[in-house]
C-alpha cells in the first residue's frame, strides 16, 4: 500500500498526462527509449530503533535489531513465503509419513559463507542446542522442540520424529540453522559469549562485512544458492529512539526506516524522496478479553451485544490515528483458513441494545446504566499504562456507555496485569493483544479449554465442540480437512463471542523512492519486510546491455 498514491493523486494524474504526451511525440517523430531493467550496484542505508546484541538465530527472538540481520544472513530448512505458505529453503523437498509423525527433509547443495558444505550435521547440532539443558534462548521454542527426535539419515538427509501428529510443525522448520564446524562443543550459556555472535557465518543472501554497536554493513554472499541480490550492500544504523531515527531520515542520514509511528506516517507521505509501504501486522491481534466465567460475561448474548456495540473504525482512529485494520475473527484474514462469511464484522448498536434487553439487562430510564436483578451493568476495564491502550480503552468505554454499559477504565503496568489479573483469572475485561508470530492458522493456544489453567486461554472459554475442532485440525495433515474444521470453529466463535476481537496494527515502512522491487508480503515480525530483498534494486541498465 503506497500512501502517496492517495495523498498525491493530482500530481500523479498530471505526471500521467505528461507521460502520454511524451509517448505520442515519440511515436510521431522521436526515438523510443530502450527498456530499463534492474542492474547490480548501490548500497541501501536503513535506520533501526534499538541496538544489536546477538547476531545468532538462537539468541535473537526478542530483539528486532538482531532479527533483521539474522533474517538476511541465515536460512532455515524451510521459509514462510510472502503468501504465508511454507516453501523450500535449505531443504529443497520433504516428505511426511501417513501417520503425520515423521518428517524427512532432503538438503540442497548449499554452502556456508566460508565455503564449507551444509550438511545434516548442522541441522542436528542446531536442534540439539535448543534441546540442551540451560538453553539461553526462547523457552517456548525449547518447549516445542524438546520431545522431538532429530536424526541424521545421511549427509544430505535429516529426519524429525514427533510423538504425535502436529500439522503446524512444518512451519517450525523455518528455524534458522547454525554451522556445526564453527560452533561444535559450544553448549548452553557458553553460546552467549561466543565471538560468533558478533561475526556470524550463515547461508543467506547477505553476509556481515563489518559490525559495531552503531552500524552494521552487509554485502552479498557469493556462495548463496538462490538468486543473487542486486544491491551491493545494506547498511543498518542504530538509534536509541523512534524520534532520533525519524530525525535521521528527514536529514537524509538514512534512506529508509521501518516501524514508523502512526502519527508520523502522514507527514512522511508528502516527502518525495520516500515511498511509504504499509501492511497489517497480523501477528498482533488487539482484543478485549472477557472473563467468560464472570457473572457479567458468562452469557454469550451479552458478549455478542458488546461486539455489536463497538465501532472498530473509531477505536482504531482513537488508538492508532487510523493506522489499523478491523479484526473480524480468530484467524487472520490473509490465512487460507479464514472464512469471511463466518467473521463478518458489524457495528450495530441498536441490535446490541436488543440483545442486552433479551439477556435481562434493561434500561430503568433513558440514558441510565442498564440493570439486571437490581445490579448495574458496571465493570472494570483494565489496560496497560501506554498511551495507545489508554486511548483505545477510553473510546471503548464511551461507546459502551451509549448502550447503557458503564466501563470503568483503570491502567496498570503490563507485568502487574499479567501476574495479578490475567494469570489468576481475576478480572472482568482486559484490553490486550494476542501475539501469534506464525502463518499457520492454529489458534489452539488461545481458545482450547486445556489452555485455561496455566495457558493462554485467559478468557476461560470452555466449549467441547470448539475443543474437538481445534484438536482435530492440529492432527490432520489434509488442508481441506483442516479448512473444514476451522470454518466450523469460526462460526462457533462468532456465535459465542468469547472475547471481542478489535484490530490489527499497521506496520509502516519508508523506503527511498529510488529503491525499486520492494513489496511487503505476510508480515509476522518486522524482519519479514526483507522477504523479497533479492528483488530490490537501486540501479538500472538497458535491456539490450548497451
Amino acid at each position: 500500500m503506497d500512501v502517496r498514491r492517495h495523498l498525491r493523486r493530482p500530481l500523479l494524474i498530471a505526471g500521467l498526462s505528461l507521460a502520454i504526451v511524451t509517448l505520442l511525440l515519440a511515436g510521431v517523430g522521436g526515438t523510443a527509449q530502450s527498456q530499463q531493467v534492474p542492474a547490480a550496484g548501490g548500497v541501501y542505508i536503513e535506520g533501526v530503533v534499538g541496538h544489536p546484541t546477538y547476531l545468532n538465530p538462537l539468541l535473537s527472538p526478542f530483539n528486532n535489531a538482531d532479527q533483521d540481520i539474522v533474517a538476511l544472513v541465515f536460512d532455515g530448512l524451510t521459509k514462510v513465503a510472502p503468501d504465508g505458505s511454507v516453501a523450500p529453503d535449505l531443504a529443497d523437498r520433504w516428505t511426511i509419513s501417513p501417520d503425520g509423525k515423521t518428517y524427512t527433509f532432503h538438503l540442497r547443495n548449499a554452502v556456508w559463507q566460508d565455503g564449507q558444505p551444509v550438511t545434516a550435521d548442522d541441522v542436528v547440532f542446531t536442534i540439539g542446542q535448543i534441546q540442551a539443558p540451560g538453553f539461553p534462548g526462547n523457552p517456548e521454542v525449547a518447549q516445542l522442540w524438546q520431545p522431538i527426535k532429530v536424526s541424521k539419515i545421511d549427509q544430505q538427509t535429516v529426519q524429525f520424529q514427533l510423538t504425535a501428529p502436529y500439522a503446524p510443525f512444518l512451519e517450525y522448520t523455518t528455524q534458522r540453522i547454525l554451522p556445526v564446524h564453527l560452533l561444535n562443543g559450544v553448549t548452553g550459556r557458553q553460546m552467549l559469549s561466543n565471538p560468533f555472535n558478533a561475526h556470524p557465518i550463515g547461508t543467506g543472501p547477505f553476509m556481515v562485512k563489518s559490525a559495531t554497536v552503531q552500524e552494521i554493513t552487509l554485502e552479498p554472499n557469493p556462495h548463496y544458492y538462490g538468486k543473487q541480490p542486486y544491491l551491493a550492500g545494506i547498511t543498518f544504523r542504530y538509534y536509541d529512539s523512534s524520534q532520533s531515527a525519524l530525525d535521521a531520515l528527514r536529514r537524509g542520514d538514512i534512506q529508509g526506516l521501518g516501524g514508523i509511528p502512526s502519527d508520523s506516517a502522514l507527514s512522511l507521505a508528502n516527502d518525495s524522496r520516500l515511498t511509504i509501504l504499509q501492511k497489517p501486522e497480523f501477528a498482533n491481534l488487539n482484543v478485549l478479553v472477557l472473563n467468560t466465567q464472570s457473572s457479567i460475561f458468562s452469557d454469550d448474548l451479552v458478549r455478542r451485544a458488546l461486539d455489536l456495540a463497538l465501532n472498530r473504525t473509531q477505536i482504531i482512529q482513537a488508538a492508532m490515528g487510523g493506522e489499523g485494520v478491523p479484526a473480524a475473527g480468530p484467524i487472520m484474514p490473509d490465512s487460507w483458513a479464514f472464512v469471511p462469511q463466518a467473521n463478518a464484522y458489524i457495528y450495530a448498536p441498536d441490535q446490541a441494545a436488543k440483545l442486552l434487553d433479551q439477556a435481562g439487562w434493561t434500561l430503568p430510564t433513558p440514558g441510565a446504566v442498564r440493570e439486571k436483578d437490581g445490579k448495574p451493568f458496571r465493570f472494570v476495564l483494565l489496560a496497560a499504562n501506554q498511551s495507545d491502550r489508554l486511548r483505545a480503552a477510553q473510546e471503548i468505554s464511551r461507546e459502551l456507555r451509549a448502550v447503557g454499559i458503564e466501563a470503568d477504565v483503570q491502567t496498570a503496568g503490563w507485568s502487574g496485569i499479567v501476574q495479578d489479573f490475567l494469570a489468576p483469572h481475576r478480572f472482568d475485561a482486559v484490553l490486550t493483544e494476542l501475539y501469534s508470530p506464525t502463518a499457520d492458522p492454529d489458534p489452539y493456544a488461545f481458545w482450547d479449554s486445556s489452555q485455561i489453567k496455566g495457558g493462554l486461554n485467559v478468557a476461560s472459554w470452555s466449549n467441547r465442540v470448539a475443543d474437538q475442532l481445534l484438536e482435530d485440525a492440529r492432527d490432520n495433515q489434509s488442508r481441506d480437512a483442516r479448512q473444514q474444521d476451522y470454518a466450523k470453529f469460526q462460526s462457533l466463535f462468532a456465535q459465542e463471542q468469547p472475547s471481542i476481537l478489535l484490530y490489527y496494527p499497521v506496520y509502516v515502512y519508508a523506503v527511498p523512492s529510488a529503491l525499486h522491487g520492494t513489496s511487503l508480503g505476510l508480515l509476522l515480525q518486522p524482519s519479514d519486510r526483507f522477504q523479497t530483498v533479492t528483488d530490490w534494486y537501486l540501479r538500472t541498465q538497458s535491456a539490450t546491455g548497451e
